[in-house]
Formats: C-alpha cells, sequence, structure tokens
C-alpha cells in the first residue's frame, strides 16, 4: 500500500512542527493501516498471520489509545462518530 520510499524522499524537504492547538486531519484509511499493523507488531510469537489477527476490539482499543495520545499532546481529536451523550461525556 503507498508509494514505495515516498517517506524516504519527502524527508529532506520536512520539519519537525508542534501541533498545540494546531488543526490536523488524519487519513481514515491511513490510520486504519497504521493501526492494525501496530496491532500485528505486538504477536512477535505467532507463527503465521491469522495467528497473529487481531480482534476488532483489539484494534478499536489501540487506535482509541493512539487518539487519547495524541490529545494528550494538547491535539484536540473531532469525533464525530459519538453521539450526543458521549460528546457531553468526554
Amino acid at each position: 500500500m503507498g508509494i514505495p520510499h515516498l517517506i524516504t524522499h519527502l524527508r529532506p524537504y520536512s520539519e519537525n512542527t508542534n501541533f498545540n492547538g494546531q488543526n490536523v486531519i488524519i487519513d481514515g484509511p491511513g490510520f486504519a493501516y497504521h493501526i492494525f499493523h501496530a496491532c500485528l507488531a505486538e504477536e512477535p510469537d505467532a507463527r503465521n498471520p491469522f495467528e497473529a489477527f487481531p480482534s476488532y476490539k483489539k484494534i478499536g482499543d489501540a487506535a482509541i489509545r493512539w487518539l487519547e495520545e495524541l490529545e494528550g499532546f494538547g491535539v484536540e481529536v473531532y469525533r464525530p462518530f459519538l453521539t450526543e451523550k458521549e460528546k457531553k461525556e468526554s
């Protein structure tokens, strides 16, 4: 998935940025891909991909943890998928 060596070629043009108080957009499919592979990497002793395949709960929990960690850095995460009640509680 993606363009081979894209990050390697773009890195010389990049700069470190502090996202505190800024709006960021997270690519949904890229985010899902990242979380899925992060979960797969947590199972290094699996004998095959089927054994390492994470549950939906594990993927969901990892995604929420990642977003909460991002909030810990001062980035506001827009959560359009929450119900009105859940938005008031968070």
